[in-house]
């Protein structure tokens, strides 16, 4: 192997793949990633037992050939030198790396003993577009749980259609659903269970190449979702990210959400937070409760919390809508919090039935082809 590339390109591909390498693993190997030159591309691969994350570094490749190196040693130098050209040059189960001032070896690994990358069907693929994704996660991926004893709640679930992507997440606790429209006019419609952790690390990736000029300024900002009954692969441009989906079967969550309403709120989202956060720092330590109480006949909403250590607060609107019913349901603020502060919408529309039964919140107004909806169970008095 014989190879020459910047700095910044090598460091930022590390960057990207580093993450995934289980530390102290029991498998050494796994503490590596896999260093490939082949057919003018470097490739360089990271996995664990959940994950794995491809990503092509350019560069300018004379000699091909495969070594896998230890990741702390290695993306930790890359970092450390001054933005240059590199020349890397593979001599027996050793690196050597060389640029203006630095020249060092790194040993490694024979590559024999990496586990193999699998293999996916391309057949059930999904386009959508990179932003139009990333907002839906980023709007969604506080609520699903990473260790629950349900596993099958421990990630988001995704069902696409012709159209239209629907993403769930829940907690048992609560429940959001958000769809965004999509075009893939040849499918009928599939759904996958894909794990928290996987979006995460997934999010974190995109973060890093947004950043990097070069690649954003390319003509294709469509992710590609490949999915088979055990594995789903996210490709977009020189990196993929190849990971386990959930078994089982997802949870009939559309059981919980309400279908009509006896009390209707609606709120600036901004006051709405403030308020929720005021009326938070008086909530019991153990219950986070607060109430919420509405009065259509005199158009006065009241949140409200209490706790004999410490006092009590009150916070009062007038300037809002209340439609139906005089009524009151006492909600989990954290959960609260959480829901506010992903709607992206200027007002916000509360509706409630009863005080034993789930609240719903969505935004005031939103794109005809979009819908947001967030469910939380309330707390008993």
């Amino acid at each position: 192997m014989k190879l020459i590339c910047l700095q910044e390109n090598l460091n930022n591909g590390l960057s990207i793949v580093s993450r995934v390498v289980l530390k102290n693993s029991t498998l050494p190997i796994l503490s590596n990633i896999l260093f490939k030159a082949e057919n003018n591309n470097l490739t360089l691969t990271a996995v664990n037992l959940e994950i794995a994350v491809i990503y092509q570094v350019r560069c300018k490749i004379f000699e091909n050939g495969e070594i896998t190196i230890p990741v702390d040693i290695f993306f930790n130098y890359v970092n450390t030198i001054p933005k240059d050209k590199i020349e890397i040059i593979l001599n027996k189960n050793s690196l050597e790396i060389q640029s203006s001032k630095y020249k060092t070896t790194i040993i490694g690994q024979t590559s024999t003993d990496f586990p193999p990358i699998p293999k996916i069907n391309t057949d059930r693929c999904y386009s959508i577009e990179l932003k139009q994704f990333t907002r839906l996660l980023n709007q969604i991926i506080f609520v699903p749980p990473i260790n629950h004893i349900r596993h099958e709640i421990n990630g988001v679930f995704l069902r696409f259609e012709k159209d239209k992507i629907i993403a769930v997440a829940t907690d048992g606790y609560r429940i959001i659903e958000k769809t965004v429209p999509t075009n893939n006019p040849n499918i009928s419609s599939d759904k996958v269970i894909i794990p928290t952790k996987t979006l995460q690390e997934l999010l974190r990736i995109i973060s890093v190449i947004q950043k990097d000029i070069s690649v954003s300024d390319q003509d294709d900002n469509f992710l590609q979702i490949y999915i088979s009954d055990t594995q789903v692969v996210f490709k977009y441009n020189n990196f993929e990210l190849i990971s386990k989906v959930i078994s089982g079967i997802y949870p009939n969550y559309e059981t919980f959400i309400p279908k009509t309403h006896n009390t209707k709120l609606t709120i600036n989202t901004e006051e709405f937070i403030k308020g929720v956060k005021i009326s938070s720092l008086f909530s019991k330590n153990n219950l986070f409760d607060i109430v919420l109480e509405f009065n259509p006949e005199s158009g006065l909403f009241l949140l409200k919390s209490s706790n004999i250590q410490i006092g009590e607060n009150i916070s009062e609107y007038k300037d809002v809508q209340i439609e139906g019913d005089i009524n009151k349901i006492v909600l989990n603020h954290k959960y609260l919090l959480g829901g506010l502060t992903h709607m992206e919408s200027e007002n916000v529309d509360l509706e409630i039935t009863n005080p034993n039964s789930p609240c719903l919140i969505r935004p005031s107004k939103e794109d005809k082809n979009e819908k947001t909806v967030y469910i939380i169970l309330p707390l008993r008095e």
